[in-house]
């Protein structure tokens, strides 16, 4: 057997045994809705994605997570229909400089600030290899000026819906393979 039927079948083995290659990783949350009880994440610079959903009117969404001094916060809010349901952001650190959280039902840490993007509808984006479309609200690209834990809280000034929270930006692909 040459060197080159043997590779071809080494990588056709592989390819026939992997089962998962992701680069935006899927978590669901629960609970998550106080800053006591904020959706822990693990490593916010991954690029991670939270299916969610605020199911009355005033309800928030929290998530925390651990930053070092010029780290970037990267996070987005999308809605998977075209409806009026625009929820926005509010990103909270002990290094930000406004007091106020922005939106009526958000909880603000003692002594935290709080950036705050405003939801608006834009139009639809198209996923490459299935009919569906998002609808991006609100979004914010950010360098931390120091160390601590920040909260992400997804608010709606009015209307609920499922909506997913787009958080980091590392592509980090994981190979699983299983053996049947």
């Amino acid at each position: 057997m040459n060197k080159r039927m043997l590779m071809a079948g080494v990588f056709l083995l592989l390819c026939m045994l992997a089962v998962d290659v992701r680069a935006h990783v899927p978590r669901e949350s629960a609970n998550n809705t106080s800053l006591e009880t904020a959706y822990p994440v693990e490593d916010p610079l991954k690029s991670w994605v939270f299916y969610d959903e605020i199911a009355h009117a005033g309800q928030v969404r929290y998530y925390s997570f651990t930053m070092a001094v010029g780290q970037r916060i990267r996070a987005s809010v999308f809605t998977p229909e075209g409806d009026s349901f625009a929820p926005g952001l509010v990103i909270m650190g002990p290094t930000l400089d406004t007091s106020e959280s922005g939106f009526p039902n958000v909880e603000l840490p003692d002594s935290y600030g709080a950036l705050v993007y405003e939801g608006v509808k834009r139009g639809a984006e198209y996923e490459p290899f299935t009919p569906g479309a998002y609808y991006y609200t609100a979004e914010t690209d950010i360098v931390v000026s120091g160390n601590g834990t920040y909260y992400v809280a997804v608010a709606s000034r009015g209307g609920t819906g499922p909506f997913g929270l787009a958080l980091g930006y590392e592509e980090r692909y994981i190979l699983t393979l299983t053996v049947s």
